[in-house]
């Protein structure tokens, strides 16, 4: 047995606490279920707020609803992620029903992510805003091209890039959540405001399983968050393609920037924010291996900031989205 399988395995009592703390039951009242945030059509009463949804929806930016839309589709892609946690030896479900704590907390995880894209698409559904049948398209797309998450089959790595990644989601969330509030849409606000803190429940998942690791065998945690962060955090929608826009990923990515949904400078944020969770600078690695990857991520925020500082917005022409209906102001 490896040593990283070792340590998987020495930590799997806090892991199975950890995660019965964090996941919600399915039935329990706090829960919620796309359906609980959206009018229903079967009865008048839904009819009519259907038309404040779409009344609402119309005041938002072009801009916002197709980072909405690309967030939608991420969202939607959840097959290829689970799929790529379980390529992991340490941490995947062998057999689909596997009863270790990590095999648990992955489908239920799975499970509760799976809400995320369904309460968004209802919502785009009945905004009005967005073309449907493109948006369903891209997600064909995205979960048939695949999703590498860059990790070589490390289960170090592959907690680092989900501690990350969750964080980010996190962000990007509620930061749709705070403009759509902002712009007088009360639905979207809720329905990203409820994700927004799924993905902070599941952030902080993976970020205290790292934590786990971390102090169990530091030299082996540094060296995979140095590998990590020289790969960069790839984001799980990169292969997005909506059968025309080859560049549709970077488009999309440079639209959240130019409206401050996710930016450069919360990447480095969330750099920091991983590297303090983990108390990075101050493990003491016994290799020169853990040292050097040490000195690597301490420096590496300062390093970012500076670059994303000089980092300035592009503006995207709304062209190259086939996400949108007739866009707002035409």
């Amino acid at each position: 047995m490896s040593v990283q399988a070792e340590v998987l395995l020495s930590i799997e009592p806090e892991v199975d606490a950890l995660a019965t703390e964090i996941l919600r039951d399915v039935e329990e009242d706090a829960n919620w279920q796309p359906t609980d945030l959206v009018p229903d059509p079967a009865t008048d009463e839904g009819y009519a707020r259907i038309q404040t949804l779409k009344s609402e929806a119309a005041e938002l930016s072009n801009q916002l609803v197709l980072v909405t839309a690309g967030n939608l589709i991420t969202e939607e892609a959840l097959p290829s992620y689970q799929t790529a946690f379980n390529r992991h030896i340490g941490l995947n479900d062998q057999t689909g029903v596997d009863d270790s704590p990590w095999a648990r907390w992955s489908r239920a995880w799975t499970a509760e992510e799976k809400r995320h894209g369904s309460a968004m698409s209802l919502w785009a559904r009945f905004s009005g805003r967005i073309n449907m049948r493109a948006v369903e398209s891209t997600i064909q797309h995205l979960i048939g091209n695949g999703f590498d998450v860059k990790t070589d089959n490390d289960p170090y790595e592959v907690l680092v890039f989900t501690s990350f990644q969750e964080q980010a989601t996190l962000v990007s969330h509620k930061n749709v959540a705070k403009q759509a509030g902002e712009a007088g849409d009360s639905h979207l606000q809720k329905i990203c405001d409820l994700v927004g803190t799924d993905e902070a429940r599941h952030a902080r998942f993976y970020k205290t399983a790292g934590r786990l690791v971390f102090r169990a065998d530091p030299d082996g945690a540094l060296v995979a968050l140095a590998n990590m962060m020289k790969k960069k955090i790839s984001m799980p929608a990169e292969r997005m393609y909506d059968g025309s826009n080859p560049n549709l990923f970077a488009d999309f990515s440079e639209m959240a920037q130019q409206i401050g949904v996710y930016t450069s400078e919360k990447y480095v944020e969330i750099m920091e924010l991983c590297n303090q969770y983990w108390s990075v600078e101050k493990l003491i690695p016994q290799t020169d291996a853990g040292r050097k990857a040490q000195d690597f991520v301490a420096s590496l925020p300062d390093r970012y900031r500076k670059l994303a500082s000089r980092r300035k917005p592009k503006e995207v022409p709304l062209a190259r989205f086939s996400w949108l209906t007739q866009p707002a102001g035409t």
